[in-house]
């Protein structure tokens, strides 16, 4: 059975109303001096994101920096108590709640979660749950509110590809229409598919053996689709430069836990969070912890120091 998305607005909503300023000097680089107190700040966009299965350490590490920049926190999963323990602040959902299991999404979830992430990352803006965050994003500044109908930024340095870590899109858009009626498509024919390919999927769709979502290459449904149509919008001029969340290149992913390397020095003004590139860092750290005098390890010490500290609501007279 397809997957069919659901567009009803049920949640939070944050419509495009422009928050708070974010000056340079809101936060310091990772690693530097923290304050003892959390504060959950209502000023601060809500931010959501899903997982399928335990958080490690990695996955505490980012919600531990979002939740110290002042942000609510909603990590849905269709099976919340395996979650493990989450950093006070952020709450665990149950993800049906957003988008209903069905056969194909369950089968999804057990080959490709990250096809499943970018599904719901799309049904939740459509529902207005937040802005979406992955879970292998580290906060430098709190995220601003969007003031245009999307927000995403750049992943390479020719800005000819855009990712989707960290997205906003406007629930009113069209470009969130296009996306969602691109993963309820059957069979999959990607508009930026050669026509002898979109021909190969049709005939095999024809004789009863359509490629299933989880058989796709990667990226179908997530930043190559996301390109693709903000392209064909005419909107490339209106994305982020790749600063703002994605200063350190996926190329150079082993910057983060070396001890060498000081990977904020690709760190600009405009610079609000680091993707941190989980999938590579996972397979090239092989199952260790960072180094102490890492980047990540840093991270890793706020994130055991964090749990340790109750996060508060900061109080209406503090609120500026």
């Amino acid at each position: 059975m397809p997957l069919r998305v659901l567009r009803s607005a049920s949640q939070t909503s944050i419509g495009c109303v422009a928050g708070p300023a974010i000056r340079a000097g809101d936060a310091t680089d990772i690693g530097s001096t923290w304050s003892a107190r959390m504060y959950i700040d209502h000023t601060r966009p809500p931010l959501f994101t899903f997982w399928h299965g335990e958080l490690s350490w990695l996955e505490r590490c980012c919600l531990t920096s979002m939740i110290e920049q002042g942000h609510e926190v909603a990590v849905y999963s269709y099976s919340p108590e395996a979650l493990g323990t989450l950093p006070g602040g952020a709450q665990a959902l149950d993800a049906k709640t957003v988008l209903p299991i069905n056969m194909e999404l369950y089968r999804i979830l057990q080959t490709r979660p990250a096809l499943a992430s970018d599904v719901f990352r799309y049904v939740g803006l459509a529902q207005r749950c937040g802005i979406w965050i992955d879970l292998d994003v580290l906060l430098r500044k709190p995220i601003p509110w969007p003031t245009g109908q999307f927000m995403a930024a750049f992943e390479s340095p020719h800005n000819d590809k855009v990712n989707g870590a960290v997205l906003w899109i406007d629930h009113r858009a069209e470009l969130l229409d296009v996306l969602l009626g691109f993963i309820e498509e059957r069979p999959i024919l990607p508009p930026w598919f050669s026509a002898r390919r979109k021909l190969g999927h049709k005939f095999w769709a024809a004789v009863g053996r359509p490629y299933l979502p989880e058989e796709s290459q990667w990226g179908i449904w997530g930043p190559k689709a996301i390109t693709h149509f903000i392209r064909e919008f005419g909107l490339m001029d209106q994305v982020l430069p790749r600063a703002t969340f994605y200063p350190v290149p996926h190329e150079h992913a082993e910057e983060l836990f070396s001890t060498e390397a000081r990977p904020w020095h690709r760190f600009t003004d405009d610079t609000v969070a680091t993707h941190l590139w989980g999938n590579r860092l996972r397979k090239l750290m092989k199952g260790c912890r960072p180094p102490q005098h890492s980047m990540l390890g840093y991270a890793h010490a706020r994130e055991q120091y964090r749990a340790l500290v109750t996060p508060t609501v900061r109080p209406a007279h503090e609120v500026h």
